[in-house]
């Protein structure tokens, strides 16, 4: 796999148009769902840019990984797409006041989002059922899978002041809120 220098804008540098499905296929979610999606995922999450004037979070994940994905309002980019990349140093927008495209989490590693980890959180998030049941309903990806007894994403943390993030109870079926 290439690096990721030999995609990213050098900072100081402007939006660069990356074809997507050498190093990654984007997945893009609009607006709420994103941010919840980006919320769940929490430390799972890979670099985030968010598109400010479409309103969409795009998650990078192995090409191909997410090719035969049907979720409501999620679009997959692979080959014959181009994503609009900005440089690792836009967090805030290309100039101040004004942001338009930038890393809602910053470059790093390997840029990748583990693409099951991504799919399960999108399905919970929008209310698509997940492939993996449980028998009582199917756990939230925040459960940790089979190790649910450490999961502790059944309690709602207070939102940061000034946020847009919006926290919520996990809904599985372990914490006595799910179906």
């Amino acid at each position: 796999m290439d690096s990721m220098a030999s995609w990213l804008p050098p900072d100081g540098w402007g939006v660069r148009t990356v074809p997507c499905g050498r190093w990654w296929d984007a997945v893009r979610v609009p607006g709420v769902a994103g941010f919840r999606a980006l919320d769940r995922l929490g430390e799972r999450s890979g670099p985030v840019i968010e598109d400010q004037v479409g309103q969409v979070l795009t998650w990078l994940v192995r090409p191909g990984a997410a090719e035969r994905w049907s979720l409501a309002g999620v679009a997959v980019w692979g080959r014959g797409r181009c994503l609009a990349v900005p440089p690792a140093a836009w967090v805030n927008g290309p100039w101040s006041g004004a942001p338009v495209t930038r890393w809602l989490i910053r470059p790093r590693g390997g840029c990748l989002t583990d693409a099951k980890a991504l799919r399960a959180t999108l399905a919970q998030v929008l209310g698509e059922p997940s492939r993996r049941g449980t028998g009582g309903g199917d756990r939230a990806p925040e459960c940790h899978m089979e190790e649910c007894e450490a999961c502790t994403k059944g309690e709602v943390p207070q939102s940061p002041p000034d946020s847009s993030v919006i926290y919520e109870a996990c809904d599985c079926a372990c914490h006595g809120t799910g179906p």
